[in-house]
């Protein structure tokens, strides 16, 4: 139980960094936005990585084309594991939703009576608990 509560210590340690990088890296963001925006002549919320590959010269413009590929790649594959992670996360919910239910002699097996009330399942409790 111990090793659970520093591995469970050591991940709050690493998200707390983790949020503190992304605050510094907003930052630089928004800092180098203002930046280009004086040198573009351009409002500095329209700065982006399109804009910079359009304006810059040459190879650096192919650079930066190439990093927002890169990044729009990376961004595609974070909304995929996001979209995994919540079906597998709905299904343990589900699961857990339903354990309880037949664990507390409430289940239901998921389809609706002709009143449009969920049908109670067979079965009772599995645990008889008496105060």
């Amino acid at each position: 139980m111990d090793k659970d509560h520093a591995r469970l210590q050591e991940a709050l340690t690493r998200h707390a960094a983790t949020v503190q990088r992304a605050a510094a890296m907003q930052a630089r963001r928004a800092a180098f936005q203002h930046e280009a925006a004086a040198l573009l002549g351009v409002a500095p919320e329209s700065v982006t990585l399109a804009l910079l590959a359009a304006r810059l010269p040459g190879e650096a413009a192919e650079r930066v084309a190439e990093a927002r590929a890169r990044l729009q790649q990376t961004a595609a594959e974070v909304d995929r594991l996001n979209g995994r992670n919540a079906s597998l996360l709905h299904y343990c919910l589900d699961f857990l939703q339903r354990f309880f239910d037949r664990l507390t002699g409430r289940p239901h097996d998921g389809r609706y009576g002709p009143a449009g009330r969920r049908a109670a399942g067979s079965g009772g409790s599995l645990i008889n608990a008496r105060g």
